[in-house]
């Protein structure tokens, strides 16, 4: 604990290095403090005394709260000498969430408590009292509706607090620590010198709570301090964003992240705690850094347009808590990551009702470009980096006048360039072996373009073998747009039917999804086929994946569907398969999933109700079933 001890002074000196000196009142005098002040005064030779009551007196902008001690000894000798001082005080003034702390010493007995309602007045909205065995005091804590200046009167036996209200200031959001400790800091179990109760928004229970934070970075430091330092592995501290003034919701301030169940797999259910709280994962890097995406609402009480704002948070490898990456920018949904080769920069897709725009985070320069003031237009529907450099593809323009075009910003002066002159496609698109691959939406094909110009043109026939068929037939688009004989620069391939595909990661083979009966739109073959060669091969059919995808190795690929006939708790089944041998499968909750082909585990997103609203955690388990983040 002493280890606790010291992080948090440390803390409060950052709390108080704003502070001045703590005024004192002497008897019969006054003493003032504005937010963020403490006011010391007081008798601290008196012993044995009782708060005989509470008188609350409000006049316009000032409340007049009035404690009256008496000594304990009058309760049984009525001729007892009474007292005409009050006993020792300490009263702070916090910032906000705005509270008057009030430390009482020699406080044995309290009668206030049944004879007074200190919240009878516009001023306090709420009120708590408790003996801390940490300064042997009595503190009562004043929740307030809005800042005061304190004024500070002694007169004999009667203690004057005289709030006088102060202006609210522009509403703004911090980030908060919120600890649930508050009975260890009560009973002196926890020394948090640097965190002060609250009142949650029941007005019930309370907690501890840090100053405010300008920056995430700065709160999700603190926890990760505290949390080093605790001795209770069963509670930990959060950190929530919170309006000026705005109590923190006691279902947001868990004791730990919640386990919960996630999947069946061979006949248990794994039960772990989310990697990443709030958040959907996005991306992993070539270093290991994990990118996640938490959906942030906007004040209700900022004059602001009733639309959220996405944040990127990043796992740094090796590191307790991911950070949150200050960009500058804000995005209002972001719909795809990815990194480049080498980690330098990350890709953002950031979509909104009318634009999608692409962003590129320079990770050494700590500088945003946006691609769509370079050249890419405010509409991309799908992005690729090269493997070997920092040059980015993407299907970009006007949304009536997409094209194929690619930008390098190592060497920005170079601007965008156009790889064809022909108008692009609505698809995904993946670089692989100096080709884009996508879809061509016009014709449900597999094209690819070479990335760059190629001097004679060539016609290429895949034989893709259908279900229904013994034999192989020859595919053939009468799509003279895509494959024109007469024209030798033209850079389409056509490589199969698909309204989807895949690449494996060594960019040699593509899994396409096909309906080749339009008797059953839903339902869908599977065919893998082999880029060098062109050979395909049906592995599947029959299927209606969720998601689906290829693993690191490029050899196994996995598949996610709905169970429709079993409506169990895990309506989804994941299968593993190497060609079309099954190899692995489990149940799962969700069908918010997505493989990491960088190390093969598995991302899971399952929603919580929070604060009457849906957030969603992040989970993650490997192949074989087993969670990494136990």
């Amino acid at each position: 604990m002493q280890k606790l001890r010291a992080v948090i002074i440390l803390i409060m000196v950052i709390v108080l290095s704003a502070s001045c000196q703590i005024p004192k009142a002497d008897p019969g005098k006054k003493a003032e403090g504005a937010s963020g002040s403490v006011i010391e005064g007081g008798n601290d030779e008196l012993t044995d005394i009782n708060i005989k009551n509470a008188v609350v007196n409000e006049n316009g902008d000032s409340v007049d709260i009035c404690f009256l001690f008496k000594s304990v000894s009058a309760i049984t000798d009525p001729d007892a000498a009474g007292i005409d001082s009050v006993p020792a005080y300490s009263i702070s003034n916090t910032e906000a969430p705005y509270r008057i702390i009030i430390k009482l010493k020699s406080i044995e007995l309290y009668e206030y408590v049944n004879t007074s309602n200190l919240t009878d007045n516009s001023f306090v909205c709420g009120a708590y009292g408790f003996h801390s065995n940490q300064d042997n005091a009595y503190h009562i804590l004043l929740q307030l509706n809005f800042p005061v200046t304190v004024s500070v009167n002694e007169d004999k036996s009667d203690l004057h607090i005289i709030l006088n209200r102060d202006d609210l200031p522009e509403d703004s959001q911090k980030y908060y620590v919120l600890y649930d400790m508050f009975d260890a800091y009560a009973s002196g179990d926890l020394s948090a010198d640097g965190m002060l109760p609250t009142l949650c928004s029941d007005y019930e229970h309370m907690i501890l709570i840090s100053q405010g934070f300008e920056e995430a970075d700065d709160a999700e430091e603190l926890k990760s301090l505290i949390s080093s330092a605790s001795e209770n592995p069963d509670v930990s501290p959060t950190v929530d964003r919170l309006n000026t003034n705005e109590l923190p919701s006691i279902d947001s301030v868990n004791t730990k992240p919640v386990k919960h169940s996630v999947a069946l797999y061979n006949g248990e259910e794994l039960i772990l705690y989310p990697e990443f709280e709030n958040a959907v994962y996005a991306a992993t890097g070539p270093s290991g850094d994990v990118v996640y995406v938490r959906t942030i609402s906007p004040s209700t009480s900022l004059d602001t347009e009733d639309v959220t704002v996405d944040e990127i948070w990043i796992s740094k490898k090796g590191a307790s808590n991911p950070v949150l990456l200050d960009t500058g920018t804000e995005f209002y949904g972001i719909t795809d990551a990815a990194f480049s080769h080498d980690g330098k920069y990350l890709a953002i897709l950031d979509s909104s009702k009318d634009n999608a725009v692409l962003y590129l985070y320079d990770f050494e320069s700590s500088k945003l470009v946006n691609t769509g003031e370079e050249g890419f237009g405010t509409f991309t529907t799908g992005f690729s980096w090269d493997l070997d450099n920092n040059t980015i593809y993407a299907m970009a323009g006007p949304s009536d006048a997409i094209q194929l075009l690619k930008f390098d910003p190592d060497d920005p002066d170079s601007g965008v360039t156009a790889i064809e002159e022909e108008p692009g496609f609505i698809s995904s698109i993946t670089y692989a072996g100096g080709y884009i691959y996508c879809i061509n939406d016009e014709t449900s094909e597999l094209i690819r373009i070479k990335a760059e110009a190629k001097e004679s043109g060539t016609d290429i026939d895949v034989n893709i073998s259908s279900p229904d068929d013994t034999e192989s037939d020859s595919y053939e688009s009468d799509n003279s747009d895509t494959q024109n004989e007469d024209d030798p620069t033209s850079k389409h391939e056509i490589i199969s039917p698909a309204v989807s595909f895949r690449l494996s990661p060594d960019g040699k083979k593509a899994m396409v999804l096909y309906n080749d009966n339009v008797d059953r739109s839903e339902i869908y073959s599977l065919y893998l086929i082999d880029l060098e060669s062109l050979k395909s091969e049906l592995i599947l059919e029959n299927i209606d994946p969720e998601t689906w995808g290829f693993l690191p190795d490029g050899k196994q690929y996995y598949i996610m569907e709905n169970k429709k006939e079993n409506r169990s708790s895990f309506p989804y089944e994941l299968l593993i398969y190497d060609s079309s041998k099954l190899i692995n499968s489990c149940d799962i909750k969700s069908e918010m999933l997505t493989a990491d082909r960088t190390t093969g585990s598995f991302y899971i997103t399952l929603y919580s109700v929070i604060k009457g609203e849906l957030v969603p955690n992040t989970y993650r388990f490997d192949l074989s079933g087993n969670s990494v983040s136990e």
